[in-house]
């Protein structure tokens, strides 16, 4: 997590990564990206998925403050299934020592 503040007309420019965001603190920014068709208006409060590899200009209208940070990553598929592997394996450990504990 990166936090900018950034005057009035000042720009910020970077390469952005896959799964960042911009977070505008407080102020108003206008934000465009390479290869993008749109540019994004935000203003304190908003978040900004940006496009992974794509080069990055953020410019305060009036000053502003930014965090750049990486979105948490989403959850695998199939892991489901590890975590049911997991609890198999949880309740066989368990019943072995049940086994084990019982008198003969």
């Amino acid at each position: 997590m990166q936090i900018f503040d950034i005057g009035h007309g000042q720009l910020l420019a970077f390469d952005a990564r896959a799964g960042q965001r911009v977070r505008v603190v407080h102020g108003r920014i206008w934000l465009t990206q390479s290869g993008e068709p749109r540019d994004h208006f935000a203003r304190g409060g908003d978040d900004v998925a940006l496009a992974p590899r794509a080069r990055t200009v953020i410019e305060a209208i009036g000053g502003a403050r930014v965090i750049v940070e990486r979105l948490r990553p989403a959850p695998q598929r199939g892991g489901g299934a590890s975590f049911a592997l997991l609890r198999l394996r949880m309740r066989l450990r368990h019943a072995a020592r049940m086994l084990l504990l019982q008198p003969a």
